[in-house]
């Protein structure tokens, strides 16, 4: 008897917690939503780094409500949005401006747009108006900041004591971590001569050389930094260049010079 009691007990517990389960599950019956999403913070703004060439992201529209098997129609604008960036100036659609679509059978669009370097510093904001879903009134705007990628030499001195001819190699790097372009970058550098305000200068063909294209470095696309060469000859007094990048819409150069000394005493 006992035991048919303590199994008793057990079931009904069972049967309780999976009571409470159903009653608690959620189950979205209103009508069909349309938002904007920026996974995974949710937050509707996005920061997009701007290079100096055009670079392709992305946003994402999403249904809430069951898959349907036609076409999601969503229509957009951005009127009395305060934006600096304008389209297609500074940004620019592959898709109709001011149209939306989820496909059939799916919960979610991902559209895709270029951002231009002019867009360095501006901000361009959309709105969900209208569709075959009604905008979700809390996520119906998605916002766009756009922010110069810097760039900086990495580190920003050297010195280099090469006792006979001796390649050595200078690297150029994103200071923000998040910013892996998809297409590849050129960053251009100056080699500052003025030797009446910069004393020991060396000279080119005569204490060094560049090894690889003189004034530019490549950044291979999602790479955070790019190198160039150059090729020293020893000598027996203390020699020094001056190297500063040079300035590019969509790109922040941190206004940054490298100092290069050459056979430095210990």
């Amino acid at each position: 008897m006992k035991r048919l009691q303590y199994t008793g007990g057990i079931l009904a517990i069972m049967l309780c917690f999976t009571a409470c389960k159903k009653d608690n599950e959620f189950i979205y019956s209103g009508p069909a939503l349309a938002e904007f999403s920026n996974p995974p913070s949710n937050v509707n703004t996005k920061t997009i780094y701007t290079a100096n060439v055009a670079v392709r992201d992305s946003g994402l529209l999403q249904l809430i409500s069951a898959q349907v098997s036609g076409e999601t129609k969503m229509t957009w604008d951005t009127t009395g949005l305060k934006n600096t960036a304008k389209a297609p100036d500074h940004i620019e659609f592959e898709n109709a401006f001011g149209q939306l679509s989820i496909p059939p059978n799916s919960s979610h669009h991902r559209f895709y747009f270029s951002v231009k370097p002019a867009a360095a510093g501006k901000s361009f904001s959309m709105e969900l108006n209208g569709g075959d879903a009604k905008p979700n009134e809390n996520t119906k705007k998605m916002t766009f900041n756009f922010t110069a990628a810097g760039m900086d030499f990495n580190p920003t001195s050297r010195t280099f004591r090469p006792a006979v001819e001796a390649n050595d190699t200078i690297r150029i790097a994103i200071t923000q971590a998040a910013a892996r372009f998809p297409v590849a970058l050129t960053v251009k550098y100056k080699v500052n001569d003025s030797t009446a305000t910069q004393p020991n200068q060396a000279v080119e063909g005569v204490d060094y050389e560049f090894i690889t294209p003189k004034g530019e470095v490549q950044i291979a696309p999602k790479a955070g930094s790019g190198y160039f060469v150059i090729r020293w000859k020893p000598t027996a007094t203390i020699k020094r260049i001056w190297l500063s990048l040079v300035p590019a819409t969509g790109l922040n150069m941190n206004s940054r010079t490298f100092v290069y000394t050459v056979n430095a005493p210990l």
